[in-house]
């Protein structure tokens, strides 16, 4: 069982062209699913905007995890410019940052990445790094 928390949302992810090669490079022909052209008006010619949920979700699933036991927040980093993705934003909801640290939108960088897994049957202990 796998869970993705949040993220920049996928219709704000905006990357050059060095993301948009490692992206393709890694995971090839199944990076279109997750990695499009950003025609948003005013966008430059060279940007895409990346949906890395579902890149994660396809790694994970690359690696044998069953999609039925991958779980993804719809909560996304970074300030709420839009209907919330499971609803209306509720007043308490809006603030300057968002709900979540974003580093694009508050400097200086702050990242936390985490992975744990649990023990196999027998064994006694868990492996965490973060």
């Amino acid at each position: 069982m796998a869970g993705i928390g949040p993220a920049v949302a996928a219709d704000r992810y905006q990357v050059g062209p060095d993301v948009h090669q490692a992206v393709t490079h890694a995971f090839g022909p199944a990076a279109a699913s997750f990695i499009h052209p950003d025609t948003r008006p005013g966008a430059a010619p060279d940007r895409w905007l990346l949906d890395l949920w579902a890149a994660n979700r396809h790694a994970l699933r690359e690696t044998g995890v069953p999609g039925s036991q991958i779980h993804t927040t719809d909560l996304p980093t970074g300030p709420i410019t839009s209907a919330h993705p499971t609803g209306p934003i509720q007043p308490a909801d809006l603030t300057s940052t968002g709900l979540f640290f974003s580093d694009r939108a508050a400097r200086p960088c702050g990242r936390l990445a985490l992975v744990a897994r649990l023990p196999a049957p027998g064994q006694n202990r868990m492996d965490v790094t973060t």
